[in-house]
């Protein structure tokens, strides 16, 4: 339903949604409605299977269905506070202010996906949402990474796909080890885990992501720009941590490592 949904918002006759391209009705297609059919008709598909299947009462049905809304008051209420702050930001020039200190000072084109990076992380950690660093990162980012990239001569296609890039991994690692983190704190919430718990149990997954990207961003900044190279570095980097923390940790607590060795033995014709 939600690619449906995007296919008929962006076509030039939603009548006859089917005879617009794909790709060109994504480019002018509405998200949030497309999203929004979708998360009804699955309401829907849920409703039918739970009273169909007389798995919950009508009375039961009411109940979660208003519960169910109002767990989506807090991610509802960060998404306008994010969209507030956007409009603000656009309306008083930030972005231009910063591409305009940031030409000044003669930042490297190259260097701003990394420093976007660590920016969003330090923001989507202390904030605690990813969205609302998305709404506060990208219109900053996408125009800063192609002006500078422009005014010193480098792709800047590369350069602002790259700084995409950074927002989206960086939103994302505070949104999932922040300890006021909606995603964090429902987690913890559903699968009846202490809270703090749950945090400690997930940074170290965290920052090992956000480290091997950051390595990956100061290889774009010295010129290594390539994914056919910088991704098999990342897959070969995140390996070779796996490995060192697994085999710290196991001797930090006295547990065997994550990786056992197995016996095969042969009694008859049966194997084990």
């Amino acid at each position: 339903m939600t690619i449906i949904g995007m296919w008929v918002t962006g076509a030039e006759d939603p009548n006859k949604w089917w005879e617009t391209p794909f790709v060109d009705a994504l480019m002018n297609a509405d998200a949030a409605k497309a999203l929004l059919w979708a998360s009804f008709l699955g309401y829907l598909v849920a409703t039918v299977l739970v009273l169909g299947g007389r798995y919950l009462k009508f009375r039961e049905w009411i109940d979660y269905t208003v519960k169910g809304m109002y767990l989506m008051v807090l991610p509802n209420a960060i998404l306008t506070l994010a969209w507030t702050i956007k409009t603000a930001c656009e309306n008083v020039g930030t972005a231009d202010y910063i591409v305009g200190l940031a030409t000044a000072a003669g930042v490297p084109a190259l260097l701003v996906p990394a420093v976007i990076f660590l920016a969003a992380c330090f923001i989507s950690f202390t904030t605690g949402t990813s969205w609302g660093t998305f709404g506060i990162m990208m219109p900053i980012a996408i125009p800063m990474a192609w002006q500078l990239a422009h005014a010193q001569g480098v792709d800047p296609y590369i350069v602002t796909y790259a700084s995409i890039a950074s927002v989206f991994a960086g939103g994302i690692f505070g949104d999932h080890c922040s300890p006021i983190s909606d995603t964090t704190i429902m987690s913890s919430m559903f699968s009846a885990s202490d809270h703090i718990d749950h945090v400690n149990t997930q940074i170290p997954y965290a920052v090992t992501a956000a480290s091997v990207s950051a390595v990956l961003f100061a290889l774009f900044a010295s010129g290594l720009t390539h994914p056919a190279i910088l991704l098999p570095v990342g897959i070969v980097v995140l390996i070779v941590l796996h490995r060192l923390i697994n085999t710290w940790y196991a001797k930090h607590t006295g547990l065997p490592p994550v990786v056992p060795n197995f016996k095969i033995t042969t009694t008859g014709s049966e194997e084990k």
